[in-house]
């Protein structure tokens, strides 16, 4: 996997984060406004809202990334690990220090809704990335299977471990044939 090292994945994260929710808050605040403007003049108080609004929804967003992004890190740092728990982790912990301004109570109800947050999250990945597998092994058996028959059909033994590019096999075809 090509990801960024740990200490530069938060500050990459916090800025991505940070457009999504500008960008997100933009198109809501926009439309609110309008909504709710007066008939002759939506799109005036759709931009006023937008420009009072937006950057506060992606401050709230890059905020939550920066300490997701914190708390995977260590996370992954302390358990020398790098899989699904980490995230799962992460989300708790997220919910769980955002909140403690509010409580005990309320830190620990938000942590444990970040936690199952990101659970979902996280069972929903690994479903795709299961399903990609599955779609990806079946079209290599496609593709093996093409080759197989054309390489048999002009007299190749054909191996399955065996580096499947022409070059290779014509290179080496009187060690291949039957």
């Amino acid at each position: 996997m090509n990801q960024i090292p740990f200490p530069g994945k938060m500050f990459y994260d916090l800025g991505d984060s940070f457009l999504t929710g500008c960008s997100m808050g933009a198109v809501w605040y926009f439309l609110k406004g309008a909504y709710i403007g007066a008939p002759r003049s939506r799109i005036k108080s759709g931009i006023t809202l937008l420009r009072q609004k937006a950057t506060t929804l992606g401050g709230s967003f890059a905020t939550w990334s920066l300490f997701y992004s914190a708390s995977y890190c260590a996370c992954s740092f302390l358990r020398k690990r790098q899989d699904c728990y980490n995230g799962i982790i992460a989300g708790f912990s997220t919910g769980f220090i955002l909140s403690m301004r509010s409580g005990l109570k309320s830190a620990i109800r938000s942590g444990i809704a970040g936690g199952f947050f990101l659970s979902a999250v996280e069972g929903i990945a690994m479903i795709a990335q299961q399903y990609q597998r599955k779609i990806q092994i079946v079209e290599e058996n496609k593709i093996i299977q093409m080759y197989k028959r054309q390489y048999e059909k002009q007299g190749i033994r054909f191996y399955t471990n065996l580096n499947l590019n022409d070059k290779y096999i014509n290179e080496n075809k009187e060690k291949h044939k039957i």
